[in-house]
């Protein structure tokens, strides 16, 4: 019979010493494969710290077969999910178009049944989105990378989405990815060999102290350029509080605090584009983000970005991505990138 300990403290499914712990790294199309690598290694470096397996892993994929990475990597697995055998948790490691593997119901399914067993599940960059799809992160507090939190709080209003680097939630953590996977596996692991070989570990791994749960990445939601420049960050702040009904040039530089033909200045100095073009550039970047993240309709969308003519938004939108909006509804690795 299985023993689930729910100590949040302690962190939930610790196995008991005589066994290690069985977690499963399910790897879906597109992954990130430095992401993987964080969550893999560190388990291996315990054990041998430890002089004892405290854990052992088995990576996953839906069928079995080897999944391609997102830089274009053919990574082999050990089983499919089929042939995962008894876990005690369960990582889903997801990169680019998450939508799509949120789509499948034998994923969905198999997951939710890990659930019900008392696995923990958790979900890693955009693996956070199938589990959401899932059903299992409704009122959990969950962690999204910052450049798919709009999408992802449209999508499942009822996830408490944040764009913190990790979250630790009793049965659920999360990770928006990148680097940031890093800190949440040294975290995760502490809790399961305790504070001293927890920092043996980090500094096995050259690893700079562990980032809090709580900490935020650098505030790109408000696209603001890298500047020293208070009143710029301040007009930018306001470009990106007001995407649906655009400001005048004279009320954002009023709210920068900033003449205008300075704040002018700043903008071609430091962005290399006029107030105007970046701010036209931002609330394009929203629509971006919100026709490869979400499933709203482009009216929608173009109204959501200030733009009452959808034929005006399609116009300006194909200048600056290249494509139509209905041709960019999918967020793969040959989709155009915003510019800011």
């Amino acid at each position: 019979m299985r023993i689930v300990d729910r100590d949040h403290d302690k962190g939930p499914n610790v196995p008991s010493p005589q066994r290690p712990c069985r977690v499963g790294v399910f790897l879906t199309p597109d992954f990130t494969l430095m992401t993987a690598g964080l969550l893999l290694d560190p388990m291996s470096i315990a054990n041998w710290l430890c002089d004892r397996p405290v854990f052992e892993w088995r990576t996953l994929s839906v069928d079995g077969d080897p999944v391609r990475a997102s830089n274009g990597v053919p990574a082999p697995v050990d089983r499919s999910l089929a042939e995962a055998g008894e876990l005690d948790t369960v990582f889903v490691v997801a990169g680019f178009d998450a939508k799509r593997l949120s789509a499948s119901e034998e994923t969905l399914k198999w997951l939710r049944r890990q659930a019900r067993f008392g696995v923990e599940v958790g979900g890693v960059e955009a693996g956070a989105e199938i589990l959401a799809a899932a059903g299992l992160l409704d009122g959990v507090v969950a962690s999204v990378h910052w450049d798919n939190l709009t999408g992802f709080r449209e999508r499942y209003p009822g996830v408490l989405a944040s764009p913190r680097l990790y979250a630790l939630s009793p049965g659920r953590p999360t990770c928006a990815g990148g680097a940031a996977a890093g800190d949440m596996m040294l975290r995760w692991i502490e809790r399961r060999i305790g504070a001293r070989d927890g920092e043996r570990l980090r500094k096995m791994l050259l690893h700079a102290p562990v980032r809090s749960a709580d900490a935020l990445p650098e505030d790109r939601n408000l696209a603001a350029p890298s500047t020293r420049s208070q009143a710029l960050g301040r007009a930018v702040a306001a470009m990106a509080d007001s995407l649906e009904t655009p400001l005048a040039l004279s009320e954002i530089a009023r709210r920068a605090e900033v003449a205008r033909r300075t704040m002018e200045r700043a903008f071609r100095r430091e962005t290399g584009m006029s107030p105007l073009e970046y701010y036209r550039a931002l609330r394009l970047r929203e629509a971006h983000r919100l026709l490869q993240q979400t499933d709203l309709p482009v009216t929608e969308i173009a109204v959501a970005v200030g733009y009452s003519s959808p034929e005006h938004f399609s116009r300006a939108y194909k200048r600056l991505f290249k494509v139509t909006p209905r041709s960019d509804r999918a967020q793969v690795m040959d989709a155009p990138v915003s510019p800011i």
